[in-house]
């Protein structure tokens, strides 16, 4: 049976979008990021009100102060990857990083707007880093790894040694999986 995304025949939610414009399916209805429930978007001006770092570099992109909420929405949760953003009662779950911008190679706020909060033993992974997890989740080869991502299969095999940790299990394919959703 083919998955269905959150929102559509259930009453968690999923936030996708393009070219900077965010919409959302909640309750089995497409919504504009005008017209997301007050509660969604009270959620997400609170998330962007406690990260000082995405704030920051919304105001040095010179974005329209009415235009960063939804930014922010887009450069956080506008992935469509099947795994709910927020639940019925519009708590917001932790930000996905997606490769579905458009200008991820030449964005000068890349891994800093667009980041991935997973625990990783020795500090913060990198955009590619999670790009060479989340193929190796899907189960590519290393080298279609490198063929896809146009790197090195060295720098693939380097990932594999890593240890993620992810709550309580520390594994390389635990977090590959979950990067994967």
């Amino acid at each position: 049976m083919q998955a269905l995304p959150p929102g559509l025949l259930d009453v968690n939610g999923e936030i996708f979008g393009e070219n900077f414009k965010v919409w959302c399916l909640s309750n089995g209805e497409r919504l504009c990021f005008d017209d997301f429930p007050p509660q969604l978007l009270r959620a997400l001006e609170k998330k962007m009100s406690q990260d000082i770092q995405a704030t920051a570099c919304l105001i040095e992109w010179k974005v329209p102060e009415g235009e960063r909420l939804e930014r922010f929405t887009f450069c956080m949760y506008a992935g469509f990857d099947l795994v709910a953003d927020f639940n019925h009662t519009h708590e917001l779950h932790e930000p996905e990083y997606h490769n579905q911008c458009g200008i991820k190679d030449t964005c000068p706020y890349k891994g800093k707007l667009c980041t991935i909060h997973l625990k990783v033993k020795f500090g913060k992974l990198s955009p590619r880093e999670i790009e060479v997890t989340r193929l190796i989740g899907k189960e590519y080869t290393d080298r279609q790894i490198a063929i896809e991502l146009g790197i090195s299969v060295d720098f693939v095999k380097s990932n594999h040694h890593l240890s993620f940790q992810t709550g309580h299990q520390t594994d390389c394919s635990a977090f590959a999986n979950l990067s994967h959703r």
